[in-house]
């Protein structure tokens, strides 16, 4: 719990929550049964229309470690940033309401060393599709410097739960969450963070973030505009904080992200056409990233095709009929979850 003479915890935990009456106990409780004390736990409740806030206030507003905020529904973004102003902690780490941690999950960031103030500290996740599913994500991170391979796994596994921020490096560098950015926003403030660090610590051995993962593509796929925009974004900000050490293949998952939207939204030839002509036009006056494509899985020389004058009617009309069963399947809750798993694999 805090400590009597107010002084600041050492870490702050920030929990944004939007209509989640149905885990946010799950999600709280685990939280305060952490072996680590020396912590606070800002809730933000971001205008939810269900029962969470008074949830929240019944079971949790008598613990003096617990801060509850709530404000008018701005996006997890927001609901984020929001938490990290009003953070107090000198280090800052997250967690989704339907999420849930173990006793551990605090204590494993300090587990290979004390905390130093140039280190990334990275634990590990368990995922599933349910929590009987859950299993330890191996191999996802390394310990080392911030040389091209670390950036490139602190990239592919973005999310900013399971790792530990310095709050005087936020404010100092202005590290926030975009809210132009409603897929990767997560993933664009680790990197941005990244940028300033020269070191990462991966404790390997410990997996206390439970992570359920209700893959939903139907999440990403926006119309076209917002599409742009978010991937724009995204390469914009990568950019201004890597200059010459950016790479391309940071974009990949966001180019395919945003060509499978295309296919998952508009039903015409002509119209998927039209989107995909722009896309094209500006990977191609700005970057030459969308080559990597052409040397990746077969999935990704899909799309490459797709991009590029290879481009053909077989293509066009399988991705136009996959994409949407693959949206529709995973939107669907009476599909079982091993069917999901195994199209996931190949999404």
């Amino acid at each position: 719990m805090r400590k009597q003479n107010n002084q600041s915890p050492l870490i702050s935990v920030v929990l944004p929550v939007y209509n989640g009456e149905k885990t946010i106990q799950l999600c709280v409780d685990s939280m305060l049964a952490q072996d680590f004390k020396d912590f606070e736990l800002v809730i933000v409740n971001d205008g939810s229309k269900d029962n969470s806030l008074e949830i929240i206030k019944q079971e949790y507003a008598k613990f003096s470690n617990v801060k509850i905020y709530s404000k008018a529904n701005g996006g997890v973004a927001d609901a984020r940033n929001y938490g990290v102003d009003r953070a107090e902690g000198k280090w800052i780490t997250f967690i989704d309401s339907d999420d849930f941690v173990d006793s551990n999950y605090l204590s494993s960031f300090m587990q290979k060393e004390a905390l130093r103030e140039d280190t990334f500290y990275v634990v590990g996740e368990k995922e599933g599709f349910s929590i009987d599913s859950l299993k330890p994500q191996y191999n996802i991170y390394a310990s080392g410097e911030t040389n091209e391979t670390m950036l490139q796994l602190l990239s592919n596994n973005g999310s900013t739960y399971g790792k530990l921020f310095l709050r005087e490096r936020l404010i100092k560098n202005n590290i926030r969450y975009n809210e132009n950015v409603f897929y990767g926003e997560d993933k664009l403030f680790t990197m941005q963070y990244a940028a300033f660090i020269n070191r990462v610590i991966y404790n390997e051995k410990a997996f206390p973030y439970n992570y359920v993962n209700n893959f939903n593509p139907s999440k990403f796929m926006k119309d076209f505009e917002k599409e742009m925009i978010n991937f724009l974004e995204i390469e914009i900000n990568l950019k201004k904080s890597f200059s010459s050490r950016f790479k391309y293949q940071w974009l990949v998952v966001h180019l395919k992200l945003l060509v499978l939207s295309i296919y998952a939204r508009y039903h015409k030839s002509k119209e998927r056409k039209e989107k995909l002509e722009i896309v094209k036009n500006h990977v191609n006056e700005n970057n030459d990233f969308v080559k990597v494509l052409a040397f990746q899985n077969w999935k990704s020389k899909i799309i490459f095709n797709a991009l590029s004058n290879k481009s053909c009617f077989l293509i066009d009309r399988f991705l136009a009929l996959f994409i949407p069963i693959i949206v529709w399947t995973f939107a669907n809750k009476r599909i079982p979850f091993f069917i999901k798993r195994l199209l996931k694999s190949f999404a």
